[in-house]
């Protein structure tokens, strides 16, 4: 057989393979809500960070700012340690056998993840989760490693790479958690800019009544970009004919504008959404956000109408590329359905 027969019989076998396209977030399902247990790739938030892994949904919270607990998973299944679970193509519908690695956990952004990729049983799912809290079933003793014991074992390294890894996958998502957690009183919520513009110009009366129901039942503290208030056609003629019992009610819409008005010293960055967010043409609700999220803030939830977005779901969020500072999380809330 010439070389150039064989050369050609190995073309023809490999075009009829058929290979699976994994597309990233950009070209998802969004508003994204990830499900425990499934498999999906994760990549950092910060825009000089580069490469995925993929991961496995342990759990999802979909309440305030979403996220997810996740298992780093590693293809090279024959450096298992006990720690590590071994799962075959019949247990995740991948083409390929990986370990899901019980002690290598960290929280992540739901905006980090790509489409799902495979998905586990809930009988495994929980005894993973188990795994993880250092509770080992008996189903799980044929999936498990040889114990990683010596420093200078190849093994250890790998797993400090391991470890390594869900750090610069999780760290953002951490901190801000972290900081959810010492902070007091009332959370930030960023009104969209364009729902206050009204169907009736110089008249936006019911929705400032659903706004402010939604501000004072759930105690949130309004973060109000003032540019977008400053274009809306007729309200600044309305805001100006209010009585002053009218006016203090209105107390958290302006103290809004004063805290968003603090927030502007920082630099201009451009801003990208991934996905079908009908925000203002002229971006207003973008560069606010952008300028934010150069202070740190990597997650926002966004007060919002559902004539402004028609696609939402209930704990689902959308991703805002910027420019030098990398993805943000945004969440759209909606007045109908929290008023």
């Amino acid at each position: 057989m010439s070389d150039e027969h064989a050369l050609a019989w190995l073309q023809e076998a490999v075009a009829r393979v058929q290979t699976r396209q994994v597309e990233f977030p950009e070209n998802g399902d969004w508003p994204l809500i990830a499900r425990p247990g499934e498999i999906r790739a994760a990549r950092p938030m910060d825009a000089e960070s580069t490469g995925a892994r993929l991961i496995l949904v342990l759990e999802t919270y979909t309440q305030a700012d979403p996220w997810i607990n996740a298992c780093l998973l590693a293809e090279a299944v024959e450096v298992a340690g006990d720690k590590d679970l071994r799962l075959d193509p019949s247990d995740t519908n991948l083409s390929f056998p990986v370990l899901a690695e019980s002690d290598v956990v960290g929280p992540l952004f739901m905006v980090q993840l790509g489409p799902p990729l495979g998905q586990i049983g809930a009988l495994l799912l929980d005894d993973l989760k188990a795994a993880v809290y250092g509770e080992w079933t008996s189903a799980l003793g044929g999936r498990r490693g040889v114990p990683i014991v010596a420093r200078d074992e190849a093994r250890w390294r790998l797993k400090e790479d391991e470890i390594a890894a869900i750090h610069a996958l999780s760290h953002a998502c951490m901190e801000h958690l972290m900081m959810a957690d010492t902070e007091q009183g009332a959370t930030d919520v960023v009104l969209d800019p364009d729902l206050l513009s009204s169907e009736q110009p110089g008249s936006p009366v019911s929705t400032l009544l659903k706004l402010l129901a939604v501000v004072d039942e759930e105690q949130i503290r309004l973060d109000v970009p003032t540019e977008g208030l400053l274009r809306t056609d007729g309200l600044p003629e309305w805001t100006a004919s209010l009585s002053p019992d009218e006016a203090r009610a209105l107390e958290p819409v302006w103290q809004g504008c004063l805290r968003a008005e603090r927030q502007t010293d920082a630099g201009e960055h451009d801003a990208h959404w991934n996905a079908g967010w009908s925000a203002p043409t002229d971006g207003t609700l973008a560069r606010h956000l952008a300028r934010r999220a150069t202070g740190g803030t990597r997650a926002f939830r966004v007060l919002t109408s559902r004539s402004r977005w028609p696609a939402s779901t209930p704990g689902g969020v959308v991703a805002l590329d910027i420019d030098g500072v990398g993805r943000i999380q945004v969440k759209p809330e909606l007045v109908e359905a929290a008023a």
